[in-house]
């Protein structure tokens, strides 16, 4: 602007100055038409020069987006450290992101030829093969446990491996946290240990009848499963397979079960398939079971009914070392009612829900949740297992009139707080009263 002003008025001083000159009269007409074209002609330089520098960053850019298109991507070699910084591995310990679901499914080929499908919109969880469910020496794990690493790069998930990226395992922990029903189509033989363990919103799963064996905790820990139904088919329930599922309340075993194992270790306190089934309010075993552990029922608190089949024989301490019930150390439910025994059992005996020997002359196990104060042992009773009335508050008075019937055991009545016992005199339950301190009355 400033140069253009100067023009403008170093002309008009020309053009002033002109008039004074004496051969300006003359030659008048010439210097005004060579003046105008000088002016003009200036003002266009000017103009282009202003046009210049203010259209040169944009010529500028244009240029270079125009040079970098034809131009190769140079390639940049990832270093350990900046691969790092690029894409950070997420620790173990650290929960998956919340991603958005974009797709219907989560599809994963096990190992066993078995196909896994979860549904994502209602949460179930479809299982298709002709093996079983997973690996015999991995399980799908708590979301909340550590996450094994296969060469760095894929985490075991059960049977199966699924990216340790940010998608694979919010995939896993979808799968553990979200599914609700879980179907087994037929053709699956097995259902392996700890397969479904820690499902933490498992409500109802359908096993089919191709099944034959259940694993080793293979439903552990699923806390919102209320009911299960076992097909004929299954021969085995491995030890710990329903532990802790604190909401299940109904296990029914098919008609014909051919199931004849329910533990893999008859003295081994925590093998029992049950153990801690705190809502399991009857069980009926199937007849092929001989013998279960003494801590079968350990933690059942809710029974209030137990039926023992044909071929039921009591408990194993040891391999080999069988006892007729004569110990209820598991069977501590003060809900529990009655026992029922197969009639066909050639072992053990049902009378009005307490359970005895075959031959009624040893009493096993007073129900602790009788709702009779009172109870008569029946003539022909010669013995009572060392905790037959063991938890039975309720019972008041107990009426035993044979001279002979022996008791040694001083835990017979333990914690029977308002118990009073009825003996004839010079017998021996009227000596046992008054060696272990228990209220006693003498009849006729």
């Amino acid at each position: 602007m400033y140069l253009f002003f100067s023009t403008f008025k170093l002309g008009y001083d020309f053009i002033n100055l002109l008039p004074n000159l004496e051969w300006f009269e003359t030659y008048s007409l010439t210097f005004l038409v060579i003046s105008s074209v000088l002016s003009i002609t200036i003002l266009l330089l000017l103009g282009g020069m202003l046009y210049a520098i203010l259209a040169a960053p944009t010529q500028s850019t244009k240029k270079l987006a125009m040079t970098s298109k034809h131009q190769p991507t140079p390639k940049i070699t990832a270093t350990a450290a900046n691969k790092a910084s690029a894409e950070p591995t997420m620790p173990n310990d650290t929960p998956a992101p919340q991603t958005k679901i974009t797709k219907k499914y989560i599809r994963i080929q096990a190992t066993d030829s078995s196909l896994w499908k979860y549904n994502r919109k209602t949460h179930t969880l479809i299982i298709t093969g002709n093996e079983g469910t997973n690996s015999e020496s991995a399980a799908i794990i708590d979301a909340d446990s550590q996450m094994d690493k296969d060469d760095g790069q894929r985490y075991n998930i059960g049977s199966f491996s699924l990216d340790s990226t940010a998608k694979g395992r919010h995939a896993a922990n979808e799968l553990i946290t979200k599914t609700e029903k879980i179907i087994i189509k037929d053709g699956i033989t097995t259902i392996n240990s700890a397969a479904f363990a820690s499902f933490q919103s498992l409500t109802k799963i359908t096993i089919p009848n191709s099944v034959k064996k259940i694993g080793d905790f293979a439903l552990k820990d699923c806390k919102r499963l209320q009911q299960i139904t076992i097909p004929a088919s299954v021969v085995k329930i491995g030890g710990g397979a329903f532990e802790n599922c604190t909401n299940l309340y109904d296990i029914k075993f098919e008609s014909g079960s051919n199931c004849n194992s329910m533990e893999n270790y008859p003295n081994n306190p925590g093998s029992s398939p049950i153990q801690n089934c705190k809502s399991l309010r009857t069980f009926q075993m199937p007849n092929r079971i001989k013998y279960i552990s003494k801590y079968f029922f350990e933690g059942c608190n809710s029974l209030e009914s137990v039926s023992f089949g044909k071929n039921f024989r009591g408990y194993q301490m040891t391999f080999g070392d069988e006892n007729i019930f004569d110990d209820s150390s598991s069977l501590l439910s003060k809900k529990l009612q009655k026992i029922k025994v197969a009639k066909s059992n050639p072992y053990l005996e049902s009378i009005d829900g307490i359970l005895y020997d075959k031959q009624q002359k040893r009493l096993l196990l007073y129900p602790r949740g009788r709702i009779s104060t009172t109870y008569r042992v029946p003539k022909g009773t010669k013995s009572m297992s060392d905790s037959a009335f063991r938890l039975c508050d309720r019972l008041q008075t107990v009426i035993i009139s044979d001279k002979k019937l022996k008791l040694h055991y001083k835990r017979l009545f333990e914690d029977c707080k308002h118990v009073t016992l009825y003996v004839k005199s010079n017998s021996q339950v009227l000596n046992y009263a008054k060696k272990c301190n228990i209220n006693y009355k003498i009849i006729n």
